[in-house]
């Protein structure tokens, strides 16, 4: 009697053991994934204030166009400038649900403020500003914003005439 109750302790330790080893191998495979997306950049822990809200970003405007905009200010001339930043626009324009992206609004932005048309450069700062305040940001990639205040600045200095851009 006493050799079958060792040998159910010796049954049941194994089954023990088993699942403590099953257990170690979901917690070992769960690290090696999360290690994986921090390592891919997939994964981000975040430390927000409490009025801080996050955000799942959709950009209509992606990379190509955001590139694009950017070769726009690497030229030799402000006539080439203007006539690369008319075309980005132009394509940012016939985008389909542009006004959902704080990227075109800013594109669109800075060729309206280039071209000196106020009231247009002022409906997309606001629109930036919106976005701002959901927690809605641009991509880092587009080289020459420099936030929402500047924004806000060059819009209050093209609305008072301070400006000498051409209107085109």
């Amino acid at each position: 009697m006493n050799d079958k109750i060792k040998l159910d302790n010796v049954h049941s330790g194994s089954k023990k053991h088993k699942i403590l080893v099953s257990v170690h191998v979901v917690v070992l495979v769960l690290l090696l994934i999360i290690i994986t997306a921090f390592a891919m950049n997939r994964l981000a822990i975040v430390i927000k204030n409490p009025d801080q809200k996050i955000t799942n970003n959709s950009f209509v405007c992606g990379a190509d166009i955001i590139n694009d905009f950017n070769k726009s200010n690497i030229v030799n001339s402000r006539d080439e400038f203007l006539t690369k930043l008319k075309s980005v626009a132009k394509n940012v324009e016939s985008l389909a649900d542009n006004e959902s992206d704080p990227n075109c609004m800013f594109i669109l932005f800075r060729y309206y403020y280039e071209f000196g048309d106020a009231k247009k450069a002022r409906q997309y700062a606001d629109k930036i500003t919106d976005f701002n305040k959901q927690g809605r940001y641009l991509n880092g990639a587009i080289n020459d914003f420099s936030g929402i205040n500047r924004i806000n600045e060059m819009v209050k200095s093209l609305e008072k005439g301070e400006s000498n851009l051409d209107a085109g």
